[in-house]
């Protein structure tokens, strides 16, 4: 199975309890995989947006996934303030409360701009477990390209994923590589270009 149990949290302003990964089990998919963290806050699953949702139907649409078959999850966990040392342009983390982001599918049309008009960076956070996470966000919208136009896309989003292929655990350098190819490619959004997206 997937190796994992969740759980809900009280939420002080009020509203939808937000769903975390309470556990990962010494066996299944989780830990295979290694990214996984308890304390994560669950955001998407298969497309399928956590919000609102309370544990049992957390539960009920987690088990939904055939036997054997990938499963895509969005997460967001508490990002805390680290120091670069190795010279390259990273900002430190802000200390974001995971609670406070929110995630967005932007599909952004290509055609008729310049290409989609951002200039990234990389940030790095340091993980529960003491690793070093890293993750790509939008350091400014250039405004002529397309995602000026489309005027969605924000500076300080960080990217989760590009055209279905989730950049949630891949170094920085793999991830612009994601991002770079997905602009000479036209599937599986012929015409635009696919982004999801945290803030």
């Amino acid at each position: 199975g997937l190796g994992f149990s969740v759980t809900t949290r009280d939420n002080p302003a009020g509203g939808n309890c937000p769903i975390y990964i309470k556990n990962i089990m010494p066996k299944g998919a989780a830990v295979e995989d290694g990214r996984l963290k308890p304390g994560d806050r669950l955001l998407e699953v298969n497309g399928v947006e956590m919000t609102g949702k309370d544990q049992t139907g957390a539960v009920s649409i987690l088990r939904q996934a055939p036997l054997n078959s990938t499963v895509t999850l969005v997460v967001s966990r508490q990002v805390i303030d680290v120091t670069n040392q190795d010279g390259k342009e990273m900002e430190q983390g802000e200390g974001t409360e995971a609670e406070a982001r929110d995630v967005l599918t932007l599909n952004i049309a290509l055609e008729g701009t310049s290409g989609l008009g951002v200039n990234v960076k990389g940030k790095v956070t340091p993980s529960p477990d003491g690793s070093l996470r890293e993750g790509i966000f939008i350091k400014s919208v250039l405004p002529e390209g397309a995602a000026a136009k489309d005027g969605r896309l924000r500076v300080n989003d960080q990217l989760m994923a590009v055209n279905q292929q989730s950049l949630v655990g891949l170094k920085n350098i793999q991830s612009m590589e994601v991002l770079r190819k997905a602009m000479t490619q036209d599937a599986p959004f012929p015409g635009q270009i696919q982004l999801i997206v945290a803030r």
